[in-house]
């Protein structure tokens, strides 16, 4: 089975849309793939608590800044916790043609997968985890996780 691979930046110079927002607990920003572009990108944010982003962007840089900024903007507007002072770790920052913009989440996963239409998400997250395993290994191609809150 296909591993995640650890990252600190994603950049990428395609457009992405803002796909699906499922039940709150998952955000996904999608760049469609084909005979022209080559495999199909999903962003995905798991456990998201705000969301500063417009429908679409393109050439993008995402990356955790942890800095002054990031502890500032979580205090502020993320989800208060009662045992976890805020650290700027939820912190996902994209730098893009329109601008730099924020979305505060426990993790990103970038999954590079093929073109087939409809979403990475339902087999992703199925309860059977045969379809699970059947999805990533014949459809994922590669898979990335940036996630300083666990590091």
């Amino acid at each position: 089975m296909l591993d995640f691979t650890i990252i600190e930046e994603y950049c990428s110079p395609r457009a992405f849309h803002l796909a699906e927002v499922v039940n709150g607990g998952v955000v996904v920003l999608h760049s469609y793939g084909g005979m022209f572009l080559g495999d199909a990108i999903d962003l995905v944010f798991l456990g998201p608590e705000y969301l500063n982003l417009p429908f679409e962007i393109s050439g993008i840089r995402i990356y955790q800044p942890c800095d002054a900024a990031a502890i500032r903007l979580e205090r502020e507007v993320g989800v208060k916790r009662t045992l976890e002072e805020p650290q700027g770790k939820r912190v996902f920052k994209i730098e893009c043609l329109a601008g730099t913009f924020q979305v505060i989440a426990a993790k990103m996963w970038v999954v590079l997968r093929a073109h087939e239409g409809g979403s990475s998400l339902r087999p992703l997250f199925s309860d059977v985890a045969d379809e699970r395993e059947k999805f990533i290994n014949e459809k994922v191609r590669e898979l990335y996780k940036m996630a300083a809150l666990y590091s």
